[in-house]
């Protein structure tokens, strides 16, 4: 009997330690989700959940575990979520979005049952989707952007080309060249606006090839100053190209300059006051080449200066 008893003993403890080292496995597991675990009984007790979703819901384990989820402070859509499965008779998984102060979180809920389909309670895996919604709003600016730009130059195409069909001009070829040149003139922006877009998505599939080659950049500004003299020209901007002696060459691909001074100027014309002032400068800078484009336009809100560096803004 002394030694049945002893057996019995040592087999208890050896059951014990096992079903206290696979709850540590468990638990372990669960600390260490990205995603935030609650998980209540039939009685809506919090009985667990881990260092994320206290941080989610900026909750200390102490103040939340053992106590009613309805007084713990997860809010009111949260808990009635969560207790939701208590009552119900399905096996669904419930999903809803709610807001923690400046976050967004999405939660899936299901019911906890046993062998014999008996509810157990619930457990709720949180996710904070913040960061997805803010993509998906910026995506949603994206598209709107892309159809503002491409709207204005399709629909002066389609009304040069409806005057075209329509033969009020027929009698009149040099006005029909104009309007041909002015077609081409939107198609050739289109195409632009298309390139931009193909760069763009290279960039951010990191398939981007650069051909790196020493580059005179007072060349290379001259050269672009000159492209949009007639430009300036037509709207009296005086175009001012302020170049040291001599600036040292730069590392540098063509393109990706060329398309930068492009835009800054064509910006710098297009935004300006009629009658104003357009300087381009270049100077040495600790090693470095600095280049400035000034305009005498309008410029830039102040509550829009922090946002120069958002996709899309």
């Amino acid at each position: 009997l002394s030694l049945e008893a002893r057996r019995l003993r040592e087999e208890m403890e050896r059951n014990l330690l096992n079903l206290n080292a696979e709850k540590s496995r468990m638990r372990s597991i669960v600390n260490c989700m990205v995603d935030g675990v609650l998980v209540i009984n039939r009685e809506a007790q919090l009985v667990l959940t881990n260092p994320a979703a206290l941080q989610m819901l900026r909750l200390r384990e102490a103040e939340v575990v053992g106590g009613q989820v309805a007084e713990v402070g997860l809010g009111f859509e949260l808990s009635d979520l969560i207790v939701s499965p208590l009552s119900d008779s399905g096996y669904e998984m419930k999903t809803r979005e709610f807001a923690v102060e400046e976050r967004v979180l999405m939660a899936n809920v299901a019911p906890i049952r046993d062998e014999r389909g008996q509810i157990l309670g619930s457990v709720a895996l949180l996710r904070d989707i913040t960061r997805l919604k803010e993509l998906d709003k910026v995506k949603s600016q994206f598209v709107r952007m892309v159809a503002h730009e491409l709207r204005a130059p399709l629909g002066a195409i389609s009304q040069y080309l409806d005057v075209l069909v329509s033969g009020v001009v027929a009698g009149d070829p040099e006005r029909q060249a104009r309007m041909l040149s002015r077609c081409q003139d939107r198609a050739t922006a289109l195409l632009g606006l298309i390139d931009d877009l193909l760069d763009l998505s290279k960039i951010e599939a990191g398939r981007v090839a650069r051909d790196l080659e020493p580059l005179d950049i007072g060349i290379l500004l001259a050269e672009t100053v000159e492209i949009f003299r007639a430009q300036g020209e037509a709207r009296d901007l005086v175009i001012q190209l302020d170049l040291p002696d001599s600036l040292p060459s730069v590392l540098a691909d063509r393109k990706d300059l060329e398309r930068v001074f492009t835009n800054l100027l064509s910006n710098a014309i297009k935004y300006n006051r009629d009658g104003g002032r357009v300087f381009v400068r270049a100077q040495r800078d600790d090693g470095r080449v600095r280049v400035e484009v000034q305009d005498t336009g309008y410029g830039i809100p102040a509550e829009a200066l922090p946002h120069l560096c958002e996709e899309f803004f």
